[in-house]
């Protein structure tokens, strides 16, 4: 089965990383991220709830570069309402089946690792609560309708969804082999924005290529931010990540990054004749990393958790700004 393509994880500790405490804490936490709707939920739902993360907001991440690929398209072609509307609609319900998908691949990946870090042991597959075969056909259903409901777009989009698919299997391999996991989680994570011009049918290259590095660039700084949240329990359990390899250089890397994604933003806004809404959303986005980082605490579990959560807000904002534009263009008004 799917677990065997990973190799067997095997972790020797002379002590648990986690105490009564720790489990009555995760147990008390995963309880509360399920309120107020995921609780109302069929008992034997909640499960696959959570191991798609419902419970939490990053499925955001899947869904913004498509949207911003999706609205730069929108933008210099002038596709009419409707069709951006559904186009935008059938990528935010794909992109919660697809985000799902990834984890409940990178939880049967990696059963074991979670038991061993109190953040993530309340997980349903490290807690038994889900069995590896049952997380198993739960996949292949996510990829199934996956790949089903972007069929109802043209079939360039779902084929080049296709081509995602292998990253994302293989993406916690690159944890066990590989300080930088989040250079191959960028890959998986910004694929959308290659998405939303197929979908259109606007092969804009340039425009793609600069919306998608800018993506690249961006998932490299927050997935080093939340991976510093484990960092402790990684370097005992084996889990490899750029938080680990960088160490105190974490925020000088993360600067490069943020300043090469602004760039990408720079070339798309000028070689592509973008609108004031994604000028102002873009650099109020880059001030706001920048400051971001700049106040971060790596060691604070909580200040890294609140700085992930920051992004999910520059990720709607600049959204925003392209939508602003698009609908600017609608009117002839740029």
């Amino acid at each position: 089965m799917i677990e065997k393509l990973v190799p067997k994880v095997t972790i020797k500790l002379e002590a648990p990383l986690w105490t009564e405490e720790d489990r009555k804490k995760a147990a008390e936490k995963r309880i509360e991220s399920l309120k107020p709707y995921l609780i109302k939920l069929p008992a034997h739902w909640i499960p696959y709830a959570e191991l798609s993360r419902f419970n939490t907001p990053a499925s955001w991440f899947i869904f913004f570069p498509c949207a911003w690929g999706t609205l730069a398209a929108g933008y210099h072609t002038k596709a009419p309402i409707p069709l951006v509307a559904g186009v935008l609609a059938i990528f935010l319900i794909t992109a919660y089946i697809f985000h799902g998908a990834g984890c409940t691949i990178n939880d049967i990946f990696d059963k074991e690792f979670d038991k061993q870090i109190p953040r993530s042991m309340e997980r349903p597959v490290a807690s038994g609560r889900i069995s590896i075969a049952n997380a198993e056909k739960y996949l292949i259903a996510q990829l199934v309708v996956y790949l089903a409901i972007l069929s109802l777009l043209n079939w360039y989009t779902v084929w080049v969804a296709a081509i995602s698919i292998p990253f994302v299997i293989l993406y916690p391999l690159f944890k066990r082999i590989t300080y930088y996991p989040q250079m191959w989680l960028a890959i998986c994570c910004s694929w959308g924005a290659l998405l939303g011009f197929v979908a259109l049918d606007n092969w804009n290259y340039s425009a793609m290529a600069a919306l998608f590095l800018s993506s690249c660039n961006w998932t490299v700084i927050y997935d080093t931010i939340y991976a510093h949240q484990d960092k402790t329990y990684d370097a005992k359990i084996g889990v490899k990540s750029t938080a680990l390899k960088w160490g105190k250089n974490t925020k000088r890397n993360c600067y490069f990054f943020a300043v090469a994604q602004i760039a990408c933003w720079v070339y798309l806004g000028i070689t592509q004749s973008m609108g004031p809404g994604f000028w102002v959303s873009s650099m109020t986005f880059g001030y706001q990393l920048l400051n971001l980082l700049n106040k971060l605490d790596l060691d604070n579990i909580e200040s890294c958790g609140n700085a992930f959560e920051t992004n999910v807000w520059c990720g709607k904002l600049f959204s925003l700004g392209i939508l602003v534009d698009y609908i600017l263009r609608i009117m002839d008004i740029i």
